[in-house]
C-alpha cells in the first residue's frame, strides 16, 4: 500500500507541476505582449510629443492606443484615456503641466501593470525622463 501511495503522489506532483509551469508560462507570454504594446505606444508617443507629427505618425499612435485596449489592466486604460483627453486637439484648455503630469501617471501604471514598478516609493517622486525631437512648433494665433 504504502508503494501505491507513493506513486500516486509522485503522479500528482508531476501533474501539478505541469500544471503550474503552463499557468506561469501564459503569464510570462501575457506579460512580454503588454510590455511590447507599451513599448511601441511609448515609441509612438516621442513622435507625437512634440507637435511636428505627420499623419502617419498619428496613424500609428492611434494604433498604438488602439492595441493597448487588447492588454492594458483598467487602471491603464483609465489613465490612458484621460492622458488621449488632454492632448486631444478639440481641448481648448490644454496644460503642458497637466500632459506631463498624465504621462507620469501613464508610465507609472504600465510599469506598475507588468509587475515592473518604480524603485521610487511614491508616485509623486516618479519622474521619468521624456525624450523628443525637440522640433515643437509654436502654436497657431
Amino acid at each position: 500500500m504504502s508503494a501505491f501511495n507513493t506513486l500516486v503522489i509522485a503522479i500528482a506532483s508531476a501533474i501539478m507541476g505541469y500544471f503550474i509551469s503552463n499557468i506561469r508560462e501564459k503569464q510570462t507570454n501575457w506579460r512580454n505582449l503588454k510590455i511590447e504594446f507599451y513599448k511601441e505606444f511609448v515609441s509612438t508617443h516621442a513622435g507625437m510629443a512634440d507637435g511636428d507629427a505627420t499623419n502617419e505618425d498619428r496613424l500609428r499612435f492611434s494604433r498604438s492606443c488602439n492595441k493597448l485596449s487588447l492588454v492594458a489592466s483598467n487602471g491603464v486604460l483609465t489613465v490612458l484615456a484621460a492622458y488621449l483627453r488632454e492632448i486631444s486637439i478639440s481641448n481648448q484648455n490644454r496644460s503642458t503641466e497637466q500632459e506631463a503630469d498624465l504621462r507620469r501617471k501613464l508610465i507609472w501604471a504600465m510599469r506598475k501593470d507588468i509587475g515592473y514598478p518604480p524603485a521610487h516609493t511614491s508616485l509623486q517622486e516618479f519622474d521619468p525622463p521624456f525624450q523628443t525631437s525637440g522640433n515643437r512648433r509654436a502654436a497657431s494665433t
